[in-house]
């Protein structure tokens, strides 16, 4: 997991960094092999973008495409005929699409704010925990912000969002009322069904979970 990561998109990019933070992910690996696919009765080849181990030991193959991607019938097959060579090496296989304009500009902000030198100062720890304490429900932005002074709080906000402590619904856009909640894993009070449904990245991107259904 302290290796560095090889992607051919920003796309990609958020995908790996998604997979690479969660719990459950062990072991992530770009562009792991080529895989043969027969289409038509032609072999070919295919490299798929991610191989995912998960705690329990099960392995999935993750391809990745963009936003609002419509592949056209031929990719359809070939991606089928993957997906079957996968079903024989006891591999699960996912495609998923990756960012809106609306949630790469709120990952972007996020990604600023990603490291703690961001959010040093007096007090912090403190204003962490009150961040948390008052988001165990659903809470809007402006009233996180105001439990300190904004220069510290606001990228603390940021950081805490970009670490999984904090989660938010990054499908109804980004303002001053947007709710935020504490991920369940840091506050017992979290409701935990919501903080399922809230997703701690951009709501088109995968969670180990989706990884799996497909078996």
């Amino acid at each position: 997991m302290g290796r560095h990561v090889e992607t051919e998109s920003f796309t990609e990019a958020v995908a790996g960094h998604l997979l690479f933070r969660d719990d459950d992910v062990v072991r992530l690996v770009p562009q792991p092999f080529w895989i043969e696919r027969i289409v038509e009765g032609r072999p070919g080849w295919a490299c798929p973008d991610f191989l995912v181990e998960r705690s329990d030991g099960r392995l999935a193959v993750v391809e990745v495409k963009r936003a609002l991607y419509r592949p056209a019938d031929s990719t359809l097959i070939k991606l089928a005929a993957v997906r079957q060579s996968c079903e024989q090496l006891d591999l699960g296989f996912r495609l998923v699409t990756g960012l809106s304009q609306s949630e790469q500009a709120i990952f972007d902000l996020l990604q600023t704010f990603h490291s703690e030198r961001c959010i040093t100062g007096p007090g912090t720890d403190e204003l962490k925990e009150l961040v948390i304490e008052r988001a165990s429900a659903p809470t809007p932005l402006e009233d996180l912000w105001s439990v300190g002074p904004a220069w510290q709080t606001k990228p603390m906000i940021w950081w805490m969002l970009w670490h999984n402590i904090l989660c938010m619904d990054w499908s109804s856009g980004l303002d001053r009322r947007t709710l935020v909640l504490a991920h369940s894993r840091h506050t017992s009070d979290a409701e935990p069904d919501l903080a399922c449904a809230w997703t701690c990245g951009p709501a088109a991107s995968p969670t180990i979970d989706d990884l799996w259904s497909s078996r």
